[in-house]
C-alpha cells in the first residue's frame, strides 16, 4: 500500500477546496506524514482612477494575511489523523503551488477542479490545469460529484 509522506492541498476555503482536503485527510500516511494546507494570495490591482495609499493597500493586505491565517487556523482543527501546516503564500496560484510541492517535496497535490468557467476559463485556464501540466509530482483532482439521477 502506498503511504504519503507529504501532501500539499490548496484551499480558496470554497467547498470544493473543503472536498478536495476531505479526500487528502483519507489518505494513508506515513507515521510523522504532514499534510500542507496552502492558500496563495493573488497580487491586487487595484484601477487607476481608484486613489488609494501604500499605507491603505498595506493595512487591507494585512488584514487579508490574517483573515486567511484565520481560516486555515480554522480547517487546520479539523484535520486530526495528520500533522497539519498552514502556509500562505504570494503570487499566483498555480506557480506559488507548483514551486511549493518542489520545495517540500511533495509526494502528492490534491486539488479540487472548482474555479474558473465560461470566458475566464477559456482565456485564462483553471488554476487545477496548470497544476496538473507542470507539477513534477502526482496531482489528484478532485471534482464536486454530480447528483444522481432517482
Amino acid at each position: 500500500m502506498i503511504k504519503f509522506k507529504r501532501v500539499l492541498v490548496p484551499t480558496d476555503f470554497s467547498e470544493h477546496a473543503k472536498l478536495a482536503l476531505d479526500y487528502a485527510v483519507s489518505l494513508p500516511f506515513e507515521e510523522g506524514g504532514e499534510l500542507l494546507l496552502v492558500h496563495s494570495i493573488e497580487p491586487t490591482v487595484y484601477p487607476i482612477h481608484q486613489v488609494i495609499s501604500r499605507t491603505d493597500e498595506l493595512s487591507i493586505e494585512n488584514q487579508v494575511r490574517k483573515t486567511c491565517q484565520m481560516q486555515l487556523d480554522d480547517l487546520a482543527k479539523e484535520v486530526t489523523n495528520v500533522n497539519v501546516r498552514t502556509l500562505i503564500r504570494d503570487g499566483y496560484a498555480s506557480e506559488e503551488l507548483v514551486e511549493m510541492a518542489d520545495e517540500e517535496g511533495c509526494d502528492l497535490i490534491v486539488i479540487s477542479t472548482h474555479g474558473r468557467s465560461g470566458i475566464k476559463h477559456l482565456l485564462m485556464g483553471s488554476t487545477a490545469e496548470r497544476v496538473v501540466r507542470k507539477a513534477s509530482c502526482p496531482v489528484l483532482t478532485v471534482r464536486k460529484p454530480m447528483p444522481h439521477p432517482e
